[in-house]
């Protein structure tokens, strides 16, 4: 499993590169035909609402094109401690029904099983935070390992489709320190910050 998908790419790489991520995918795809295993990719969804749901994942459409299957957690709007996961694509079978599962603080995690429920309604929830959130774990990922340049933050950031803005505020929520070097500022994450 790779979670999230971002850090196995590193911050060298390149989601967008359809090139590139097909070069990416096609070594995973031999990995799991030689050890005979499943490759589950962990990912985020862009904030637009429009089009195919599986195109919304961040990167390049070939993640996406390539895989064979593809589920989708959304929370409850009303009961956010509760998720569900659906099928968006599903090449190999037939798409199975909508499964709930709850997060508690005092029970942990809990499946609910199979539900009825209206996915169009979940998809629209927290549209708001959604690019806020992946942008704090972008730069979790970015920073885990060493200090970065802020204009080569910027523009990682803005391939990803993440604007100035949106970075600026994740940092903030990251607690991420900044720090000159000469005429070039740089990022810096604690370790015990990290994903």
């Amino acid at each position: 499993m790779f979670d999230p998908i971002q850090a196995f790419i590193g911050h060298n790489g390149n989601m967008t590169n359809a090139v590139k991520m097909r070069e990416t995918l096609s070594k995973l795809s031999k990995v799991a035909e030689e050890t005979n295993c499943a490759i589950v990719l962990v990912g985020h969804m862009t904030k637009s609402s429009g089009g195919k749901q599986s195109y919304r994942g961040l990167g390049s459409i070939d993640i996406a094109a390539t895989v064979r299957s593809i589920l989708m957690v959304s929370r409850d709007k009303e009961e956010p401690w509760k998720r569900y996961m659906f099928p968006v694509k599903s090449s190999l079978a037939p798409e199975g029904e909508p499964i709930g599962f709850e997060l508690d603080k005092e029970k942990g995690f809990h499946w609910m099983g199979k539900c009825q429920i209206n996915i169009e309604e979940l998809l629209a929830v927290e549209k708001s935070t959604a690019k806020k959130d992946v942008a704090v774990e972008y730069l979790q990922t970015l920073l885990a390992v060493e200090d970065l340049p802020s204009t080569y933050i910027y523009e990682k950031m803005k391939e990803y489709g993440i604007a100035k803005r949106t970075v600026q505020e994740a940092k903030k929520i990251a607690e991420i320190s900044a720090y000159k070097k000469g005429k070039i500022w740089y990022w810096h994450m604690e370790v015990g910050d990290s994903i």
